[in-house]
């Protein structure tokens, strides 16, 4: 049907326009966890994936931050800001694993 073409295509055009002002809204600044390096567990892989968080968006009314993670692979994905957070904390018990790994 006609009409919910057009529905459709007018929903997709405001989820469009949406992402690009999100976008535009997104700083590289201004956030201590921009530049960090994070890891991300999916339940696919059996190892970490590593990332860096390169952007982030500042907390809007009821919604948290909002972070640009990167990941080594080219891939990215946004992470609310307890995701966030949890991935920081893996990567530095990474980096713990690592050192006691050296240490022993």
């Amino acid at each position: 049907d006609v009409e919910d073409l057009e529905e459709g295509e007018a929903r997709a055009a405001a989820e469009w326009h949406a992402s690009l002002l999100q976008e535009k809204a997104m700083r590289a600044d201004g956030h201590r966890w921009v530049g960090q390096r994070v890891a991300r567990y999916f339940e696919q892989r059996a190892v970490p994936v590593l990332c860096s968080i390169t952007k982030w968006l500042p907390p809007d009314g009821d919604e948290g931050a909002l972070f640009r993670c990167v990941h080594d692979d080219g891939d990215e994905e946004d992470l609310w800001e307890g995701e966030a957070r949890e991935a920081v904390a893996d990567y530095k018990a990474l980096l713990q694993l690592g050192r006691q790994g050296r240490a022993s």
